[in-house]
């Protein structure tokens, strides 16, 4: 399991709130701390929460397709398709597939 943002608050003494800031490069936030806190984050593996992101910001950025049948190929044309123009566009930046 992946370090969280209290748990890299805790490592470097401060507050959840600097460590999301940190990571977000907000100006507020003096260049050697967000350099500690970075420091901190890669060490420990630390990959940002995508369903807490969402709340956040009061948005996801999901899709969602149902298909019948996925051993057509045509349909597996389509679903790449999808997945192409959504990172293009920078909609999506995570894939998770779910069978």
């Amino acid at each position: 399991m992946s370090i969280t943002i209290k748990q890299i608050a805790e490592l470097t003494g401060v507050s959840h709130t600097t460590v999301s800031r940190a990571l977000n490069d907000d100006p507020r936030i003096r260049p050697e701390t967000k350099h500690r806190i970075r420091r901190i984050a890669e060490q420990h593996h630390y990959v940002p929460n995508i369903n807490a992101r969402g709340f956040s910001r009061g948005k996801t950025a999901t899709l969602g397709v149902l298909v019948n049948y996925l051993g057509d190929p045509f349909i597996c044309e389509i679903l790449q398709g999808i997945e192409d123009v959504a990172q293009q566009h920078d909609y999506i930046d995570h894939v998770r597939r779910f069978t």
